[in-house]
């Protein structure tokens, strides 16, 4: 609790302390979600592994499509049981078909979440939205100028840092380049302290 009132250094002995074990414990949950999945984003497949399971997939359905036909025409003594083989035989491959391809689509998806695919997480989306939400806390103060620059400046200079955080996320480059996009971000936060810290006369 210490550590957050010094962290937000503006009448912090005003603040109860039911919002600051809120505020640390919303912090912490949000730090280790996202080392959760920068962690899980790290863990690279063999390429040989993908390929080998979507071509047994897609084999095993080609020698299906030649091995499951059979002759039609069936004797009037087991005509019954013909008619049902055929249905059986049909609707056994189309329900194999579509639980093996679809499961093997949801592993492409899990094992590449941030590509450009309409089922892939939409990053960039998330990261405009929670800098347009930070930008707007500036309006909750009387006089917003001393904030303005900054947001206008953080959003300037938002499409890029955005392309640089989806490039480490799809290249999965060196942690060097993702600590050196979290310096440059944290210089920016520090900036805003440093405008309300001198908005407020703190």
């Amino acid at each position: 609790m210490k550590l957050v009132r010094r962290r937000i250094g503006l009448h912090a002995e005003s603040i109860p302390p039911v919002a600051i074990v809120g505020i640390s414990s919303e912090i912490s949950r949000v730090r280790t979600n996202i080392r959760s999945l920068i962690t899980h984003d790290s863990i690279a497949l063999p390429l040989v592994y993908t390929q080998t399971v979507t071509a047994a997939v897609y084999g095993y359905f080609v020698i299906c499509l030649f091995s499951r036909q059979f002759d039609l025409k069936c004797s009037s003594s087991i005509d019954r049981f013909c008619s049902m083989r055929i249905y059986f035989n049909l609707m056994a491959t189309v329900l194999q078909f579509v639980f093996y391809v679809g499961w093997l689509k949801v592993a492409e998806v899990l094992h590449k979440p941030f590509g450009d695919d309409e089922d892939d997480v939409e990053l960039s989306a998330w990261i405009k939205r929670h800098i347009k939400a930070a930008c707007s806390l500036s309006d909750f103060i009387d006089d917003p100028i001393a904030t303005e620059n900054f947001c206008n400046d953080l959003q300037s200079h938002g499409p890029s840092t955005f392309d640089k955080w989806v490039q480490i996320f799809d290249s999965k480059q060196s942690r060097r380049q993702l600590v050196d996009i979290e310096d440059g971000i944290s210089g920016k936060l520090k900036k805003y302290v440093h405008c309300l810290r001198s908005h407020f006369g703190n």
